[in-house]
C-alpha cells in the first residue's frame, strides 16, 4: 500500500484523447505540485472528462470553454498541453522525470522530500528539494 502512495504522488495523466481522465479529481495538469484542478465544477458536471474540453475534429482545446471554466493560471496550463494530431489513449507518466519513465532513485527522493515537509525534520532529507 505504501508503494502505491508513492506512485500516486509522482504520477499524473498524459492527455491523449481525454476519455480516461476526469477533469476534477484526476492529476493531469503539467505542474508538479499543482496537477489537479482547483476550480469548482461549473458549466460542466463534476464527473466530466478532459475529452469534453477538446475539439475532437480539430484536435485543439476548446479555448473559450476552458477560459470560461478555469482560473486564468489553470487555463494557461491546460492550453499548454500539446495535442497530438492523431488521437491516442491517455496514459500515466512518472512526472519527476522529464521522459516520464519511473526511476527508483526519484521515488526515493520523492519519499524523503514528502517526509521532510510532513514531519518538518531537517534529518528527514539529506539532498534537499531537487
Amino acid at each position: 500500500m505504501k508503494a502505491r502512495k508513492v506512485l500516486e504522488m509522482g504520477c499524473r495523466w498524459n492527455i491523449g484523447d481525454g476519455n480516461k481522465v476526469k477533469i476534477w479529481g484526476s492529476k493531469w495538469l503539467p505542474r508538479q505540485n499543482a496537477s489537479r484542478i482547483i476550480t469548482a465544477p461549473r458549466l460542466l458536471g463534476p464527473d466530466s472528462y478532459v475529452s469534453d474540453l477538446i475539439d475532437p475534429i480539430e484536435r485543439k482545446w476548446r479555448v473559450e470553454l476552458v477560459q470560461n471554466i478555469f482560473l486564468p493560471l489553470q487555463a494557461i496550463d491546460i492550453m499548454s498541453i500539446h495535442m497530438a494530431t492523431e488521437a491516442h489513449a491517455d496514459y500515466v507518466i512518472w512526472e519527476p522525470e522529464t521522459d516520464g519513465v519511473f526511476l527508483v532513485r526519484m521515488a526515493y527522493r520523492l519519499i524523503r522530500r514528502a517526509h521532510f515537509f510532513h514531519e518538518g525534520s531537517p534529518q528527514a532529507t539529506t539532498s534537499g528539494p531537487t
